[in-house]
């Protein structure tokens, strides 16, 4: 007698079948109106799509020795000790495109939102960015990248945020694959480290 199935092999899983919020269909509908612009077509079948799989609102605690000696100033340009915890969302958006029907992460945008009950609020932190040249058609990556980005900043704008720091670090020689090495893994982590702690 065979053993039961598991549930799990009953299902098909697919980028397809995520759910997609307002973000992954803003992004879409942009990266495809760009290419239609432009006229470059994606090979028939490809489709990009947008999935944004972390939303949550986090918090960050400051450490007590910052509370100590540093000073945040006021909207009456006073100044205060910084809060004790700061509160953002978190967001990773990831851009896959679906290749002779298989699924490909060629794409990741991670984020930090700082909303109107932050310290620093309407502040978007873009710490993450990563891609790795397997989108189609290739003489189209750079703009597909491009629109990514600026959907994305246009998206953040329209919601009332103000400031977007960019921050992304280039994939050395060889590193063709995405999520290389965690943020900490990479060079400028152990030269800020020093750096900071040389100072």
């Amino acid at each position: 007698m065979a053993a039961p199935a598991q549930p799990w092999q009953h299902r098909h899983y697919s980028v397809q079948r995520l759910h997609r919020g307002d973000l992954a269909s803003f992004i879409k509908e942009r990266v495809d109106n760009r290419l239609q612009e432009l006229e470059m077509q994606q090979p028939a079948g490809y489709i990009i799509f947008a999935v944004v799989p972390i939303n949550e609102t986090v918090y960050y605690h400051v450490p007590p020795l910052v509370c100590e000696r540093c000073a945040v100033s006021t909207a009456d340009q006073s100044q205060a000790p910084p809060p004790e915890t700061i509160p953002y969302t978190n967001k990773c958006t990831c851009i896959h495109q679906v290749q002779e029907g298989q699924a490909v992460l060629f794409m990741v945008l991670c984020c930090r939102e700082h909303g109107a009950s932050a310290c620093n609020a309407g502040r978007v932190y873009l710490s993450y960015l990563d891609t790795v040249a397997l989108a189609k058609p290739a003489e189209a990556r750079t703009t597909i990248y491009q629109e990514v980005v600026a959907a994305y900043m246009d998206w953040v704008r329209r919601r009332g945020f103000r400031f977007v720091h960019l921050w992304s670090w280039p994939s050395a020689e060889g590193d063709e694959y995405i999520l290389v090495r965690s943020a900490d893994a990479l060079p400028y982590a152990q030269f800020m480290y020093a750096a900071i702690t040389s100072w």
